[in-house]
């Protein structure tokens, strides 16, 4: 990571990381390995499933959702709800 960042501060952040359970560290010599437990469209997924779950409008969250997506992002999105089949 170079030296624009100090190794406590590399440590506090994996150290939260491991306390929410979004990594797994591993002992090895006098420290840890760490590494991710989902990707990072698993994380995205997980949070946009608990922000919906907050919300007391969720037909409301999900048209303002889609309104929003690009033209390219709809597609998927359509061939995704479709079984993989392109409109």
């Amino acid at each position: 990571m170079g030296d624009t960042l100090a190794y406590t501060t590399v440590l506090t952040v994996l150290t939260r990381l491991w306390r929410k359970q979004l990594v797994e560290r591993e002992s090895k010599g006098k420290g840890f390995v760490y590494r991710p437990l989902m990707t990072e469209a698993e994380l995205a997924a997980t949070r946009m499933h608990a922000q919906l779950r907050r919300s007391s409008d969720q037909e409301g969250a999900l048209a303002q959702f889609v309104n929003g997506l690009s033209s390219g992002e709809a597609r998927v999105l359509r061939r995704l709800i479709g079984g993989g089949q392109e409109e």
